[in-house]
């Protein structure tokens, strides 16, 4: 569930970054809601208008992302890529 908050701090933070299929700019970058998610620190998802896909954009503890990546798995069926980016 994407939570569709504006946040210009949010957004000014990470965009703009590549899309993790196609390596697209995306520039708009939707906040999700990780209250209640024990060990999730930040999270949200961003629509490539060029190849259509999601990207994600995950923070928390290895348990949360790990459980986070599930969800995604069993609720987009979608294998939630992992990497790396440097915080801001």
């Amino acid at each position: 569930m994407v939570v569709a908050i504006k946040d210009a701090n949010f957004v000014r933070l990470f965009a703009p970054f590549e899309c993790d299929n196609c390596e697209a700019n995306i520039a708009e970058i939707e906040p999700m809601d990780v209250r209640g998610m024990t060990g999730m620190r930040l999270a949200a998802a961003a629509f490539c208008p060029s190849c259509s896909s999601t990207t994600w954009v995950l923070d928390g503890t290895p348990e949360a992302l790990a459980k986070m990546r599930e969800f995604l798995k069993e609720e987009h069926g979608v294998q939630a890529k992992t990497g790396h980016a440097l915080k801001p």
